[in-house]
């Protein structure tokens, strides 16, 4: 049987089936580290995670100015995943 990855929407750029491969964990995770108003925690600088088949790893504080330039304040799915994924495909 394939397995099938996360992967995005090509309608709306969304993510789609995000609890493959436990990404929906990745996201969480990195909303935890969040402080209402003020970005991440600073006592966390890098969030990484690894699997068999890839790496991913956030610099909070860099993924943080990203998203300010996006104008991108909500750690969505979407926010979250899609620049990894957008690497990966």
């Amino acid at each position: 049987s394939e397995t099938r990855a996360p992967r995005l929407c090509v309608e709306c750029e969304g993510v789609v089936d995000p609890w493959r491969f436990n990404l929906d964990s990745v996201h969480a995770s990195i909303r935890h580290l969040a402080k209402e108003g003020q970005g991440f925690r600073k006592e966390v600088a890098d969030f990484a995670c690894v699997s068999p088949a890839m790496g991913l790893r956030y610099s909070l504080q860099r993924f943080k100015a990203y998203n300010t330039n996006r104008k991108k304040k909500v750690l969505t799915e979407e926010t979250i995943l899609c620049a990894p994924l957008r690497v990966h495909a």
